[in-house]
């Protein structure tokens, strides 16, 4: 749980950046599709950020 807590603006590479906290354990504050590029075995956005709403 120390480790996860300590993680500060984690670039996944498909959304902003992943931040946990030991107030803040939800890391992300949305989501975005993602499909899988066969050509290079990567992530590519497959829609746009949609943003958490309570």
């Amino acid at each position: 749980m120390q480790h996860l807590e300590a993680l500060r603006d984690f670039d996944t590479g498909v959304s902003p950046p992943v931040t946990f906290g030991i107030n803040r354990r939800v890391g992300v504050q949305g989501a975005q599709g993602a499909a899988l590029d066969v050509a290079t075995g990567g992530l590519v956005a497959a829609s746009e950020w949609i943003p958490l709403t309570p």
